[in-house]
């Protein structure tokens, strides 16, 4: 026998942040033996599980993505570990940042929260759920947002007599057509010239990049993009992208890349992604063909382009990496701890690959060798710690940067760095680099890729 004491009484939330209960800061996951909800971030969600709670003065960490979630920290970041310049959380070594909150949208509230990174509220308040390995919490109410103005910031300067620009940009399955529905093994057609993604990448590379002498390009499709067919060709997404940044007052770039085998290279399956060059022929030359480092290791993923240009009669080789992807690894609070990724094996046998190829060189004490673009690794994982430990020691130029500023890419509200530019310079030569936070801090529905491009400056003596 039930009695009720009460009927239409307003819900009381559980505060998540300094006036209620604080979540960890530091470790995801430490046992399945024992609860610990003050240490243990998968134990305090999970301790509020089905339970309605109010997040106070949340900033957001990261931005509403494809399938309608966003991530905030409470109370605006004051208390949160790993806050960046930008707004964001930074994942670094032993810190998961668990005071990282996922907010879960429906189909009908994602056109009203296209969150950007440092948009904030006064308050957010749903319920605590679990989906996928991943606490969440179902968005009932929002009130007093804030929307944070994004100006990118011009990194490059244009061409200089004794400086070598060269920038990284991982452009995500660009291709030059609108794919059909039925030749599209997974559905997933998308219209990248007319959605003006050409355009805004060639706006990236003038304007704000300040058209680089060489480009170093990632997730180049073939001309039918995500299609099953015989093409495995990507000169006219390679045009398409040269023309469009002539037409925005670049340089007429030169293409540089050597076709994949079909259906060897990973990615979005039809689509043939490979990493390939753009340079400036007035002012480097190009020893052409370029080359590849063929190993075991890159089975089903791209092959390293190996290119030799010349500046200033310098000689700078330049190896663009694509290295496996992260796709497929366990979620932050999966079954599975820790979370497990099942390419690392392969990016560390493709750095030990790059690490080999480089070591097979001729001594010159005038050149410099750039390996560029994106590893899929993290600063301080086994793949960048490979190649710059040991000989040849390259120096990873992202780390003149401190550990929470190294971000161009955010996944699932964590700020991190899967791009990265590692050299080794000859003598009387130097290099840094700043990183265009276009297109991370940005929701889904209005970027161009999921990764910020990247400008290294050589400045020869």
């Amino acid at each position: 026998m039930f009695k009720e004491v009460s009927a239409g009484a307003p819900l009381h939330p559980v505060i998540i942040g300094a006036a209620g209960r604080l979540p960890p800061t530091d470790v995801l996951f430490i046992s399945e033996d024992s609860a610990d909800p003050k240490n243990s971030g998968a134990d305090f969600y999970e301790s509020l599980e089905g339970t309605y709670v109010r997040i106070n003065n949340p900033i957001v960490v990261g931005p509403t993505n494809k399938f309608g979630e966003f991530w905030v920290v409470a109370d605006g970041g004051v208390g949160a570990s790993g806050m960046n310049s930008l707004g964001g959380i930074t994942a670094t070594p032993g810190d998961g940042n668990p005071e990282r909150i996922q907010i879960q949208l429906t189909a009908a509230q994602e056109p009203q929260f296209q969150q950007a990174l440092g948009d904030s509220f006064s308050s957010l308040e749903g319920y605590v759920s679990y989906d996928r390995g991943v606490y969440e919490i179902r968005l009932v109410n929002a009130i007093g947002a804030t929307t944070k103005a994004w100006e990118p910031a011009v990194v490059g300067a244009g061409p200089e007599d004794d400086v070598l620009t060269i920038a990284g940009y991982n452009v995500e399955n660009l291709d030059p057509i609108l794919e059909a529905d039925d030749k599209t093994p997974i559905n997933d057609p998308d219209d990248d010239v007319g959605k003006g993604k050409f355009s805004s990448i060639a706006q990236h590379v003038v304007s704000l990049l300040g058209s680089p002498d060489i480009l170093a390009l990632q997730e180049v499709q073939d001309n039918d993009g995500g299609q099953y067919s015989d093409v495995v060709a990507a000169d006219q997404t390679l045009k398409a992208l040269t023309d469009a940044i002539s037409t925005a007052g670049g340089p007429t770039y030169q293409p540089l890349s050597i076709n994949p085998v079909d259906d060897t290279s990973g990615g979005q399956p039809g689509g043939n992604i490979r990493v390939a060059y753009l340079y400036n022929a007035a002012r480097v030359t190009a020893d052409v063909p370029a080359t590849q480092i063929e190993a075991p290791a890159f089975g089903k993923s791209r092959l390293p382009l190996v290119a030799t240009f010349k500046f200033r009669g310098k000689e700078v080789k330049v190896i663009d990496v694509h290295l496996s992807s992260k796709a497929g690894s366990g979620g932050a609070y999966g079954v599975i701890q820790p979370p497990f990724d099942p390419a690392e094996p392969a990016r560390i046998a493709q750095a030990r690959a790059v690490r080999d190829f480089v070591r097979s060189l001729p001594s010159d004490g005038n050149r410099a060798v750039v390996v560029l673009g994106d590893f899929n690794a993290f600063w301080y994982e086994t793949p960048l710690l490979l190649l710059t430990g040991g000989e040849p020691q390259f120096k990873n130029v992202a780390l003149d940067d401190p550990p929470l500023e190294r971000t161009s890419y955010i996944f699932e509200g964590n700020s991190q760095s899967l791009d990265h530019a590692l050299v080794l310079l000859g003598e009387d030569q130097s290099a840094t680099m700043k990183t265009l936070h276009v297109n991370s801090v940005q929701p889904d529905s209005r970027k161009v890729s999921d990764h910020d491009p990247k400008l290294l400056r050589i400045t020869f003596q």
